[in-house]
C-alpha cells in the first residue's frame, strides 16, 4: 500500500480521543519534571550536614562548643574549586570499602587517657560526603591550621581551635595521585599540595587556588619545602628543585637508581636515598653535591633527621647514620629486612632513635653512637609500631589498637590505653604536643595536653 492511499483511508480519531492522548502526554511530561526537580533538591541537600553522625558521650554532635564536636555544616567552598569540581563524577582509581555515615563515631576514650595526660577537645568531619574507609591520604598541622587531603583529591582546612571546617575544594580528578601536602613554614598563609606532575598553591584563609605549576619531571616522593623551593626525587633517578612562583626547575641532580623514599631536610643539606642505595646530601639552593654514601639495599621508609646527620633504615638489615658529608657515623645490624618507619625521640638524657624490628621488638638506639639502649618485645616486634612523640618525659608508641607509654631509660611500659578505631596519630610538635587522631571513618579528633 502506498503512503498517500494509507493516509486517505486511515480511521479518523475523535476530538475526545485526541484530547485524552494529549492529556496523558502532558501529565507524563509534568511527572518527569517533578521527579527531576525532586532529585535535584535531594542532591543539593546531600552533604550539607552529617546526619546521624554522633560522638560517643555527646548529646549533640553538631554543636561546636560544650560537647567538643563540630561539623562541616554551613562551611563554604572556595571559587577556586568550582572548575575542578566538574571532574568529581569520575570514578575513583580504587573502590574503597563503604562506611555508612550514620555509623561514623569517634571511638570512646577510656580513663587511661587522663593518666597519659590528654583529653578530647573536639571531633572534626573534614569529608562528610566521602563514605569510603580510610580516605584521608595526607594530613598536616601547623599553629592554628589543620589541613587534610582525601583520596578523591579534595582538600579541607579545619580550625585547630574548634575543629570547624573553614573551607574545602577539589583540586583535580579523583584519579590524580598526590605525593605531599604542606603548610609553608616560611609563609603560613600558603598551602602547597603536590601531585606527581604539578604543585597547587592555595590561600590558607580562603582556599582560593592562587597558583598551579607543572614540574619538569614526574616526581615519585613527597617534596621537601625549603623557602620557595620544592625538592623531590623522580622515578628516573633525578633529584629536582622546583622554584615556586616561576614554574621553572631551579636545578636537577642525577643519582643512581630511582627515588621512592622521601627526602629529609637537615641543617645544611637535603638528604635523599635511592632504591639502589645511593645516599645523597645536596645543597638545597643549588643542587650541588655536598656528601655521598651508600647502603646495600632499597628503603621501605623515609629517613629521619638528626640535624647534622641522617638515619636510614634499610632493607639490607641495617640502621645507618650518615653525617652530611657522607661519612658513616654508625651502623646497627639486625637479623631481618627493615621495613618499619624509624622515629626520633628528643629526651633530656639524649636523643633516641626508635624502630620496630620484626621478631626482636621495639629497639631504642642512642642517636650519637647507635648503641642499643633498650628493647621492648611487648610494644613492638611485629614491624607496625611507630613513635608518636614524647609526653612528660615518656615515649608514646602506637602499635595496632594500643598506645604504649614507655619509660625513656629502660623502655618499661608505664601504662597502655586502647586506640581501637584510630588508625594513626599526628603530633603538632615532638615534645608535649597536642595529638590529632585519625580514624578509619575519616574523623579527626584533637586531643590536648591536660
Amino acid at each position: 500500500m502506498n503512503t498517500r492511499r494509507y493516509l486517505q483511508n486511515r480511521p479518523q480519531q475523535s476530538p475526545a480521543r485526541m484530547f485524552s492522548v494529549a492529556s496523558r502526554q502532558a501529565l507524563g511530561v509534568a511527572t518527569c519534571a517533578a521527579m527531576l526537580l525532586a532529585g535535584c533538591a535531594g542532591q543539593g541537600m546531600e552533604g550539607k550536614r552529617p546526619t546521624g553522625v554522633t560522638v560517643t558521650g555527646a548529646s549533640n554532635p553538631s554543636a561546636a562548643s560544650g560537647t567538643g564536636a563540630s561539623t562541616s555544616s554551613g562551611t563554604s567552598t572556595s571559587d577556586a574549586g568550582s572548575a575542578a569540581q566538574r571532574t568529581a563524577a569520575q570514578p575513583a582509581a580504587e573502590a574503597a570499602p563503604a562506611v555508612a555515615v550514620t555509623d561514623a563515631r569517634f571511638p570512646a576514650l577510656d580513663a587511661g587517657w587522663r593518666d597519659v595526660g590528654y583529653r578530647l577537645d573536639w571531633v572534626g568531619y573534614p569529608f562528610v560526603t566521602n563514605t569510603g574507609a580510610s580516605q584521608i591520604a595526607q594530613f598536616a598541622v601547623s599553629g592554628n591550621t589543620v589541613v587534610a587531603l582525601d583520596k578523591r583529591s579534595v582538600v579541607a582546612l579545619l580550625d585547630a581551635s574548634t575543629g570547624q571546617v573553614r573551607w574545602s575544594t577539589q583540586l583535580a580528578s579523583p584519579l590524580t595521585r598526590f605525593m605531599g601536602l604542606a603548610i609553608d613554614p616560611s609563609d603560613a598563609s600558603r598551602i602547597v599540595a603536590s601531585s606527581e606532575s604539578e604543585a597547587f598553591l592555595l590561600s590558607a584563609s580562603t582556599g582560593t587556588l592562587v597558583g598551579r605549576e607543572r614540574f619538569g619531571k614526574v616526581i615519585g616522593t613527597e617534596p621537601v619545602l625549603d623557602s620557595n623551593l620544592l625538592i623531590a626525587g623522580t622515578g628516573s633517578g633525578e633529584a629536582i628543585g622546583h622554584r615556586l612562583g616561576t614554574g621553572l626547575s631551579a636545578w636537577a641532580f642525577l643519582g643512581v637508581g630511582s627515588f621512592a623514599s622521601d627526602p629529609v631536610r637537615l641543617s645544611r643539606t637535603v638528604g635523599m636515598v635511592s632504591e639502589a642505595g645511593d645516599v645523597l646530601f645536596l645543597d638545597p639552593s643549588r643542587g650541588s653535591l655536598v656528601g655521598r654514601a651508600r647502603t646495600y639495599g632499597p628503603q621501605a621508609s623515609a629517613p629521619i633527621s638528626l640535624g647534622d646527620a641522617m638515619v636510614v633504615a634499610s632493607r639490607d638489615q641495617s640502621v645507618w647514620c650518615f653525617d652530611e658529608n657522607g661519612t658513616t657515623r654508625w651502623r646497627h645490624r639486625t637479623p631481618v629486612r627493615l621495613e618499619s618507619q624509624p622515629g626520633l625521640a628528643p629526651l633530656a638524657s639524649g636523643n633516641v632513635v626508635v624502630i620496630d624490628v620484626i621478631d626482636e621488638g621495639l629497639i631504642a638506639l642512642e642517636a650519637s653512637t647507635g648503641n642499643v639502649k633498650w628493647k621492648n618485645t611487648t610494644a613492638g616486634g611485629n614491624g607496625e609500631a611507630t613513635l608518636v612523640g614524647v609526653r612528660a618525659g615518656n615515649l608514646l608508641v602506637h602499635s595496632g589498637n594500643t598506645l604504649y607509654v614507655l619509660s625513656p631509660n629502660a623502655g618499661r611500659i608505664v601504662r597502655q590505653v586502647s586506640t581501637e578505631g584510630i588508625e594513626r596519630f599526628v603530633a603538632d610538635k615532638p615534645v608535649d604536643g597536642n595529638l590529632f587522631a585519625i580514624t578509619s571513618t575519616n574523623l579527626v579528633g584533637k586531643m590536648v595536653v591536660r
